[in-house]
């Protein structure tokens, strides 16, 4: 059973004046759900969102500003923070978001 978790960054509450876009990337796993999520929330509201699958390596790296070329909202991953990831990004949170199964 692999858990695939979502991995946020802190973000300030902004006055909204125009379409708000999320982004996000990460793990292969959950990308065909979060490509989903994306399609409904853009059918019941203005704003947009997408996911990249890069590998969950990737996706930890750029919410942690690892990446210079990435800035994210979210990033989905199969693997959990470490101590120095936490160290790096003390607001970084962490909810389980998708399960999978891989039959051998």
């Amino acid at each position: 059973m692999v858990v695939s978790w979502v991995l946020l960054a802190p973000v300030a509450a902004v006055v909204r004046a125009s379409v708000v876009e999320v982004v996000g990337a990460g793990a292969s796993l959950p990308a065909q759900l979060y490509k989903e999520v994306a399609t409904a929330y853009r059918f019941a509201s203005s704003d947009k969102m997408n996911y990249e699958s890069i590998g969950s390596t990737a996706g930890i790296k750029a919410i942690l500003g690892e990446d210079p070329l990435r800035t994210l909202d979210f990033a989905g991953s199969d693997q959990l923070l470490t101590k120095d990831d936490y160290a790096a990004a003390p607001d970084a949170q962490m909810y389980p978001s998708a399960v999978g199964f891989f039959l051998l």
